[in-house]
């Protein structure tokens, strides 16, 4: 009879473990958390190249059903879909610890029952060993799950530890989703900002935001501060002297060229890209948001970011407005200055319609011209 009741209790405890297990696996999958980005694209699948389904505003309660490779399958407002999990901030895990106390309660309940159907010293001894090794067992997973969150925490930790500081060197900074402009934009960043830089890929930079989140941001427009200290032999300042002509003329020439990769395009009013065609601020604004730099959508609106200049001054890399109409009244096209007297720009002409290079110092555009303004500082 005590052989049969300690395999009783036995195949019990294994029922129970495995019970437990199933419960813990399930469990690790059912998460809350906070939404931190500004506004959060839903996609129907964790890559960005699929479709957004919807958009969730920052600190928006969403519950998580699975992970995948950096992203989070959700429900929200009555849909499902994917987010990026750096934009979630986990509010709420169930905690598998308030499962083991049930199970060991539970096998201790089940070997004092057996024990009290018989009183012979070895059943005590049985209870006692029972006991023991429940509670050993109980501590190594304890020890198990406290190392993987040692571990994970040690982890994040250096995933998110400040490698440098930099500043930010353009009117308006794009952060971006991951590196590169096809990924949505999460924030903003203003001139002058101080950044802090946790990683860095082919000319991006992973930089930590506020509110503990992390997004991307083209190098081009952000200057290594730490390295700057470091040469001048003084400690890291939050205040920094603007970058010098020859790092600014680099990114206006990197402009020039690669505004003259579209020449040829076709124009096509309130066309946004290459394989769609451009009109004119949908021209300039796509070569600019290359090199992180966020302008407006029409030449009217275009008109009023960075800074006026005369005529006299233009550089390669500025914006030039004109009013084709002929009334000196009203902007209503843009192009972007190269330099000797030039600029480029999706003309809606009837000869041309294209992307083309045309003469500013006289002619028809140095006639309908109207102002200029320097984006690039």
């Amino acid at each position: 009879m005590l052989k049969f009741n300690k395999v009783f209790v036995y195949i019990t405890a294994s029922a129970l473990s495995v019970s437990l297990w199933t419960c813990t696996s399930f469990a690790q999958q059912n998460k809350t958390g906070v939404t931190t980005a500004t506004m959060l694209n839903m996609r129907a699948n964790p890559n960005t190249s699929t479709k957004v389904i919807d958009q969730i505003p920052n600190g928006s309660k969403v519950d998580i059903i699975e992970t995948s490779n950096g992203w989070y399958k959700v429900s929200y407002n009555g849909k499902t879909g994917w987010i990026y999990s750096s934009y979630v901030k986990i509010t709420e895990t169930p905690k598998s610890a308030v499962v083991d106390e049930t199970l060991t309660a539970t096998l201790n309940k089940g070997s004092s029952s057996t024990d009290n159907s018989t009183n012979t010293s070895s059943n005590n001894s049985t209870t006692i060993n029972s006991t023991e090794n429940n509670s050993s067992s109980n501590q190594v997973i304890d020890e198990t799950i406290l190392k993987a969150s040692q571990r994970a925490t040690a982890e994040e930790k250096a995933e998110n530890a400040v490698v440098k500081t930099g500043i930010v060197k353009a009117s308006v900074l794009n952060v971006r989703e991951g590196a590169d402009v096809s990924y949505s934009v999460v924030g903003k960043l203003q001139n002058g900002t101080k950044v802090n830089i946790v990683n860095e890929k082919a000319g991006w930079y992973q930089i930590k935001l506020a509110n503990g989140s992390t997004g991307w941001v083209s190098s081009t427009y952000v200057i290594d501060n730490t390295a700057i200290a470091s040469r001048s032999g003084i400690a890291e300042d939050s205040t920094m002297a603007a970058p010098n002509n020859s790092d600014v003329s680099s990114v206006r020439g990197q402009v020039v060229e690669y505004s003259k990769k579209f020449l040829g395009v076709k124009y096509v009013y309130g066309g946004n890209s290459p394989s769609q065609g451009f009109d004119c601020s949908g021209y300039v604004k796509y070569v600019f948001s290359n090199f992180g730099v966020s302008l407006e959508r029409v030449a009217a609106s275009q008109a009023n970011q960075g800074t006026r200049i005369s005529k006299g001054d233009l550089l390669p890399g500025d914006l030039v407005f004109f009013d084709t109409n002929g009334g000196h009244n009203y902007i209503n096209h843009v192009g972007i200055y190269i330099g000797e007297g030039m600029f480029i720009h999706a003309s809606s002409g009837s000869s041309k319609r294209g992307v083309v290079i045309s003469d500013l110092t006289s002619g028809f555009y140095a006639n309908s011209y109207m102002t200029a303004r320097r984006v690039l500082n």
